[in-house]
């Protein structure tokens, strides 16, 4: 008898499994962490979950693969809570006042690759790479082209 309970229970628990799948890198996060990335983004797939610390404050850097298949990367308080989200986007779709604030700061110099980060308060700053004498670089612009920094 204990035998065929056994074997029920994990029929079940198997069946349960296939029927809702979960990434390894999802079960890395706590569940509040996994909760709001899927809320935000439901149908995403977690493929990776970091701890990090950043200023002295732990948070979860989660990369997904979005329902529609981008690449998206967020930073998530361990209480759930999104501070930033980050996209690539193509350097073409970055505001004219960010690329226009970009030439003048760096002159000939071509973004490489562009990110759009948007914070918690629905902010949304460019980061755009791009080589200067021989060196990787980042700068951050505001989308009203305001300059905020450099990497």
């Amino acid at each position: 008898m204990k035998r065929s309970i056994v074997v029920a229970v994990t029929a079940t628990l198997t069946a349960f499994a296939l029927a809702f799948p979960v990434s390894t890198a999802a079960t890395a996060c706590p569940t509040s962490v996994t909760s709001a990335v899927l809320q935000a983004h439901p149908g995403a797939t977690i493929g990776s979950c970091t701890r990090v610390e950043e200023k002295g404050q732990t948070q979860f850097e989660v990369k997904i693969a979005a329902k529609d298949g981008k690449r998206v990367e967020l930073d998530v308080t361990p209480e759930g809570k999104i501070l930033v989200t980050e996209e690539a986007v193509a350097v073409s779709e970055v505001p004219p006042a960010v690329t226009k604030a970009f030439a003048a700061k760096y002159g000939s110099a071509k973004p490489t690759r562009a990110v759009s980060e948007t914070a918690a308060d629905g902010t949304v700053t460019y980061e755009l790479a791009f080589v200067v004498g021989g060196k990787k670089k980042e700068a951050t612009f505001a989308s009203d082209g305001n300059f905020l920094e450099e990497e």
